[in-house]
């Protein structure tokens, strides 16, 4: 058998094709974001996921906005034990936590 390389057009697992999109933007692996993204109420609890909202993975920095100016003040209380908790469901993907606060348009 002869064994081809594959075209730009051959089919390709959904999967892969997001993970090197994810890579060459700098970014977590499309499971890391998913579960972040996807799971963050359940994994920062009810009272974090209604004030804080995760916008960007960047390498292993992640991004939130929160509600206002006293939830940033808090969150920074936090971010050692959320770190922690982050941690403990994915890995060593997040190392640090970018905090912005939300602008109202």
């Amino acid at each position: 058998m002869t064994s081809q390389k594959p075209t730009p057009k051959d089919p390709r697992l959904l999967g892969n094709v997001l993970n090197a999109m994810m890579k060459r933007l700098k970014s977590a692996d499309v499971e890391i974001v998913g579960g972040v993204f996807g799971r963050w109420r359940e994994v920062v609890g009810e009272s974090i996921a209604d004030n804080v909202t995760p916008v960007r993975i960047e390498g292993k920095k992640l991004t939130v906005e929160v509600a206002d100016q006293a939830w940033a003040t808090q969150l920074r209380f936090l971010e050692k034990d959320l770190l922690h908790t982050l941690h403990q469901h994915f890995g060593d993907a997040i190392e640090s936590i970018d905090i912005r606060v939300r602008r109202y348009r």
